[in-house]
């Protein structure tokens, strides 16, 4: 973790740069804690915010990933540590990214991660509607996957978020039982 830490802010100029190759007028900049009106009790803290003129909804996210595995490797340069057997597809079978079936394909992001999960929570937070999911490496360009938001799992997971805060965080608060080695209160509604 602090890898990435260490690398965002370097993984976001990257990312600048990258992306106005493409779209010369896009704009990011960096963001703090956001809370929803809606759900007061739930906060996220997103990489970045982008504005895209290119997009219908101009108003996007950014998060950043600093994987180890890139360290020494770009993202589109894992099919020849691949190939030459630098890395074990094994190695790469609880990463969060799928293996692509050909040399040219961007890696995506596993919809059954929980970094999947993370940017879905984050655009329902935020109002917005994509993210830029990058894979940030320091010998080469990002890997980076526009994620469009998915209306029925955030309701699934806003509920279910919105349950584990009220009947098991929220009484956690007050009471303070776990510190002081007892079962937490779980509430019914």
């Amino acid at each position: 973790m602090m890898y990435g830490v260490e690398n965002e802010d370097q993984a976001r100029s990257d990312y600048t740069s990258y992306m106005k190759l493409k779209t010369p007028y896009i704009e990011v900049e960096k963001t703090g804690f956001w809370v929803n009106n809606l759900w007061p009790e739930l906060g996220c803290s997103p990489d970045g915010l982008v504005t895209d003129p290119v997009e219908v909804h101009k108003h996007g996210l950014l998060e950043i990933k600093c994987l180890k595995i890139f360290r020494e490797v770009a993202p589109k340069d894992l099919f020849v540590k691949l190939d030459k057997k630098e890395i074990k597809r094994s190695d790469l079978y609880s990463s969060c990214f799928g293996i692509p079936q050909s040399d040219n394909s961007l890696l995506e992001l596993k919809t059954s991660h929980i970094y999947y999960f993370q940017i879905q929570f984050q655009m329902a937070i935020t109002g917005r509607n994509w993210c830029d999911f990058v894979l940030w490496s320091p010998v080469g360009p990002p890997n980076v996957e526009r994620i469009r938001r998915d209306e029925q799992l955030i309701r699934s997971m806003l509920g279910n978020v919105t349950t584990l805060w009220i009947e098991v965080i929220a009484p956690e608060i007050f009471e303070m039982r776990v510190p002081r080695n007892l079962n937490p209160i779980l509430l019914k509604r």
